[in-house]
């Protein structure tokens, strides 16, 4: 196996810089390191010309960027030549028989047209700086629809500071152990010299492994020590029209966007008409997450830790707040908080939950209370190409998740995300407020469990929610008893509860206990899956994972 060059880099626990790393299996010598405690943070990382600066933040400069819009053009115009003069009448010809009874040509012709461009402009990217163009075109575009929506409370560009050493103590604390058997062993440690074993163990096998191992974070920082961390908040705010209650609900959103583009700007619109769905008062905390390749893995994951802790522990030690970032809603009572993301986002909702389970818990004490539930944008439609990944990922969630609520809605000659564009088609809409029902559901759920374990216990069910704060509490938090409210308020809650509970497919399989439910674009449900079997599926992915131990 031949030599692997690495750039310089510095790994925040340890004392090296590698500039060429052995070969693999191999330990690394005093020869490719050296102490860099005595060098200052902007030597190791060198801030990159004006040039590469613009390119990562999508501006075209270079000549290949010229024929990339020559040919983004030229795509464009043919992709809506074909859709309108040879798709259209082929259908129209042969009365649909080879097409679905929902083809683009029955939606509004402008949003034909806005996903013949979409469509035609990401086949042509081949850099980030024309990924990242194309993700400010969408930024530009989506927003639009907030013009639309009302009642609704916006509040932008919210920054917070983040200790890194103190946000990472559990983690590297957990790790610890993880990385002595591999010292015990004789086998390299270093995340910048990995040996054979270490980089096994960054890849367990089966869902039952052993914990993963984790690469050092590596980005740019402080002299302090600190980055920041932004987000905006969107709220939902009572109207005349909404009789229902105050809700407490608070979802801590991630944006899609491949991990290297996009803002909560350009989903403000969706989590705004999720808020307003979820209920009047809902807030949704839209994290501007670090983005790759500046931020690699799993910068992304520690952003969402930070931002769990700034909604529920403000004052931790992990985090420096002033005055305009502490608001007067914080701490909020973990027990309402909901993860929610779309696409990549909805797979850093996905692994920040797996990292609280099995990289903060074991090493904190008192334990975090966790979200009730989780919502990942796209489970999925029949035109997303990553639909039979969803379906299994669903799969596996309801085996390794028996007590918990899992359910994956499939809708028909649906795409990729299609909640981004709910004012465009009804089964969007129906998305939305599927989610919302699913969040309510969820809130039910929580509460019977507190209360049977409330009755268990021997407990006064009365003060289970003032006990919510009590592991907060533990760590010198200051908190705020939510737990009084209004009996009007609390009377007109159960009223709505009982008269219009969410009428939903609720059929389980016996094999995964998982509600599989096709939707269709006017909203009717049905339950049952289709396309490839899952039984083959698995069998892909376990083919997958014996090549790469064979290799």
């Amino acid at each position: 196996m031949g030599k692997s060059k690495l750039q310089t880099l510095y790994t925040r626990t340890g004392t090296r810089t590698i500039t060429s790393a052995p070969e693999m299996g191999q330990e690394s010598t005093g020869a490719g390191a050296k102490d860099t405690n005595d060098q200052a943070h902007e030597h190791r990382f060198p801030r990159p010309s004006i040039f590469r600066r613009a390119h990562l933040k999508g501006i075209l400069y270079h000549p290949f960027d010229l024929i990339f819009l020559i040919r983004l053009v030229l795509s464009c115009l043919w992709a809506l030549y074909r859709l309108h003069f040879i798709e259209l009448p082929f259908h129209i010809l042969t009365w649909f028989k080879y097409s679905t009874k929902q083809h683009p040509a029955c939606w509004p012709w402008w949003s034909s047209v806005i996903f013949a461009v979409i469509r035609a402009g990401a086949a042509k990217c081949q850099t980030i700086g024309q990924v990242r163009f194309i993700g400010t075109l969408i930024t530009i575009v989506l927003p639009w629809q907030m013009y639309l929506m009302e009642h609704v409370k916006v509040i932008k560009n919210v920054k917070f500071k983040v200790k890194l050493d103190a946000l990472l103590k559990p983690e590297r604390t957990t790790l610890e152990q993880v990385r002595a058997d591999l010292r015990q062993k004789g086998l390299s440690d270093d995340p910048l010299n990995p040996s054979e074993g270490y980089l096994a163990s960054m890849h367990p096998q089966g869902p039952n492994a052993p914990l993963a191992n984790l690469p050092e974070e590596v980005g740019t920082i402080d002299r302090d020590g600190t980055y920041t961390l932004k987000g905006e908040w969107v709220e939902a705010l009572e109207s005349r029209d909404d009789p229902r209650p105050r809700c407490k609900t608070v979802i801590l959103y991630f944006h899609g966007g491949a991990y290297s583009f996009c803002a909560p700007s350009s989903h403000r619109h969706m989590v705004a008409q999720l808020a307003k769905d979820v209920g009047p008062g809902t807030r949704v905390f839209a994290v501007d997450y670090r983005l790759a390749p500046e931020h690699p893995f799993p910068a992304a994951i520690h952003d969402a830790f930070a931002a769990y802790l700034y909604l529920t522990e403000p004052n931790h030690a992990a985090l420096v707040m002033d005055g305009e970032s502490m608001r007067d809603e914080l701490p909020v009572d973990p027990r309402d908080i909901v993860v929610a993301g779309d696409s990549s986002g909805g797979n850093l909702a996905a692994a920040f939950m797996q990292y609280m389970i099995k990289y903060i818990q074991p090493s904190t004490m008192p334990q975090f209370v966790l979200p009730h539930a989780t919502l990942l944008l796209s489970q999925t439609a029949c035109h997303d190409r990553f639909v039979d990944d969803a379906r299994l990922i669903a799969h596996r969630f309801g085996l390794e998740n028996k007590d918990q609520l899992t359910r994956i809605e499939k809708y028909r000659d649906m795409v990729h995300v299609h909640q981004v564009l709910h004012n465009l088609f009804e089964s969007s809409r129906v998305a939305s407020r599927n989610l919302a029902r699913f969040v309510e559901r969820s809130e039910h759920l929580r509460d019977e469990k507190e209360q049977k374990t409330a009755e268990a216990q021997g407990l006064n069910v009365a003060a289970v929610s003032k006990r919510s704060y009590a592991d907060a509490a533990l760590r010198k938090t200051p908190v705020r008893d939510q737990s009084k409210g209004n009996d009007d308020d609390q009377q007109q809650q159960q009223e709505h509860s009982a008269n219009e509970e969410p009428m939903m497919i609720e059929e389980k399989s016996p094999a995964d206990g998982v509600e599989w439910v096709m939707v269709q674009q006017n909203g009717q449900e049905s339950a049952g899956d289709e396309g490839v079997p899952l039984a083959e599926l698995a069998q892909v992915w376990g083919s997958r994972d014996r090549n790469k131990k064979e290799d």
